[in-house]
């Protein structure tokens, strides 16, 4: 990877079906709309350690150029959107092993854990700031039979691809390089079009993704030399 002279932070989230662990580690919630999963709706088989030895990849070449970085995941339960940081930006390599903590866990509502993520990175002083999102294509937060209150407007579909297309758009209407990394199925390929545009990488072997975001990262950093 190339030096990082005065390069941006990198901020990667974790999308289903790579959700962290609610317990441990540091979190911070945002309240919104959001809850279980539907019976039989059935997250791809991508939770194999492939992707943490593949982001410890990453974090590690990202640290030893001494470019700062966050690392986080995110998830929905119930009323609660959770995102969970594996790593600071300003954190040494140590901190980098926290990435073999995280687990799947429940839904995914995209568009309100892109906006919130991006409030720190948009405080950074770096001119360049990037956004990588490991996505499925199906941004997915269903809630039935919540207790004691009616359930609200499905978040699936049309409705949840052009929320969270429109939190993509507003962050490079800001500024920000985004990129999306589809390990979905072919079948939701469309939908993560809509979501990302041109910026958007498919992979069909988990085991390419460090390749691909350090292609990526490679190029972002020669642009701002």
């Amino acid at each position: 990877m190339a030096t990082s002279g005065s390069v941006a932070p990198i901020l990667l989230i974790r999308t289903k079906p790579l959700m962290p662990k609610v317990e441990g580690n540091i979190h911070e919630t945002t309240f919104q709309n959001s809850g279980m999963a539907e019976p039989g709706h059935e997250m791809p088989e991508m939770n194999s350690n492939g992707t943490e030895v593949n982001t410890y990849i990453i974090m590690q070449a990202l640290s030893s150029v001494h470019i700062p970085h966050r690392v986080m995941s995110f998830c929905t339960f119930w009323d609660h959107t959770i995102l969970q940081r594996y790593r600071e930006y300003d954190e040494d390599a140590s901190a980098n092993e926290k990435i073999f903590n995280f687990t799947t866990s429940s839904n995914n509502r995209d568009g309100l854990a892109i906006r919130a993520a991006s409030l720190g990175l948009l405080e950074r002083e770096e001119e360049r700031k990037i956004m990588i999102i490991l996505s499925d294509g199906r941004p997915y937060d269903v809630i039935l039979n919540r207790p004691n209150g009616r359930n609200p407007q499905p978040y699936q579909g049309k409705y949840a691809v052009r929320d969270t297309g429109t939190e993509v758009r507003r962050l490079r209407n800001l500024g920000v390089s985004v990129l999306g990394v589809f390990a979905g199925e072919e079948k939701d390929l469309e939908a993560e079009k809509k979501i990302f545009g041109r910026d958007f990488a498919y992979i069909r072997d988990i085991s390419r993704f460090s390749r691909i975001v350090g292609s990526y990262l490679n190029k972002q950093i020669e642009e701002n030399c």
